[in-house]
């Protein structure tokens, strides 16, 4: 852990965030970087959402939180979308890259199948690998290269905040997905596809992508990304 979130880490419960995300809606500046030590994250403590690109019902909420004053609040009908992406990642081609956030789903949550985290390729949506809830088991999708699901026999727990992690290993044939819940390894593949054509580019978090019922919603708190591993405390 770096000096500068090490000191936060009392203060922000949340690993190695130790401050919010940049501003502006693209990749982070240099200061943000330095400022919490990882690629990008973000509490959504700022208003207006600021720092993301927003897709559908999506606003910031006091009420509900993780941590800090605020979360981000997705709401759903109809299957639309509801979400936010930041594009921080520039391309990565090698490596590792951890994403982890805090969700928050309600006992009401109906919809069948919920894409909740994404790494993103270049070219957006559906160009990387996701994370999701299909019939309330979490589970991870990539459809590079020949597609894979990594199953985990494992329900989103309701009612609670819970904490997610994607790890993906990036290369073109031998590449690793990895799911966790409160930093407990639930499912995982290897030997697979997880290079996107012109690398790694967006994070996107909230209600990606909705099946039949479709109605949903959902809190997300404390989103970090980074080339290092990236716990829940």
């Amino acid at each position: 852990m770096r000096g500068v979130c090490a000191a936060l880490v009392m203060l922000a419960g949340c690993g190695r965030i130790g401050f919010d995300g940049p501003d502006g809606g693209a990749a982070p500046d240099d200061g943000a970087i330095a400022a919490c030590g990882a690629l990008f994250c973000d509490g959504f403590e700022r208003p207006n959402l600021e720092g993301w690109n927003r897709d559908g019902s999506v606003v910031r909420e006091a009420a509900v939180v993780h941590h800090g004053s605020g979360a981000l609040q997705a709401t759903s009908t109809a299957m639309q979308p509801a979400s936010v992406n930041v594009w921080p990642l520039g391309g990565r081609t090698t490596g590792s890259l951890y994403l982890r956030a805090w969700f928050y789903a309600p006992g009401s949550l109906q919809a069948r199948h919920i894409e909740l985290l994404g790494l993103d390729g270049s070219a957006g949506a559906s160009d990387g690998v996701v994370l999701l809830v299909d019939n309330r088991e979490l589970r991870a999708y990539s459809a590079l290269g020949k597609p894979v699901t990594v199953t985990s026999g494992v329900a989103l727990p309701a009612g609670r905040w819970v904490c997610l992690g994607l790890r993906v290993e990036i290369a073109a044939t031998d590449g690793e997905i990895e799911i966790s819940l409160d930093d407990a390894v639930i499912g995982g593949a290897s030997d697979v596809t997880t290079l996107p054509a012109g690398g790694y580019a967006r994070v996107s978090a909230g209600l990606l992508y909705l099946a039949d019922p479709g109605d949903a919603t959902i809190y997300i708190d404390d989103v970090v990304v980074d080339t290092e591993p990236v716990g829940c405390s």
